[in-house]
């Protein structure tokens, strides 16, 4: 497999930015449809959620990897935010009445 160059890798990178925008939108409205629809959280929810995080979650580590100072700084309020929300849903879980 031969390397690419600056121009092929130009064309890769926004053809995925361009992908990722549009499984953004879809899943972001097949999310919006079924609530209002079926009135309850769908896997399209999910699915559009868990996309941020991890896009959200990469950007930071590899961010940090090169000595960003705020990616460390991002990378510790999102631990402890992603520490508060599962100690909210478990208390949520334990005690729904």
């Amino acid at each position: 497999m031969k390397k690419m160059d600056e121009m092929e890798m130009n064309i890769n990178l926004s053809a995925i930015k361009w992908s990722w925008f549009f499984t953004a939108i879809a899943l972001f409205a097949w999310s919006v449809y079924d609530y209002l629809h079926k009135q309850q959280v769908s896997v399209a929810s999910f699915l559009f959620g868990m996309q941020m995080i991890v896009y959200f979650l990469i950007s930071q580590i590899l961010k940090s990897k090169v000595d960003d100072a705020n990616g460390r700084k991002y990378m510790f309020s999102a631990a402890i935010c992603i520490l508060l929300l599962l100690a909210f849903g478990s208390l949520l879980y334990f005690f729904n009445s």
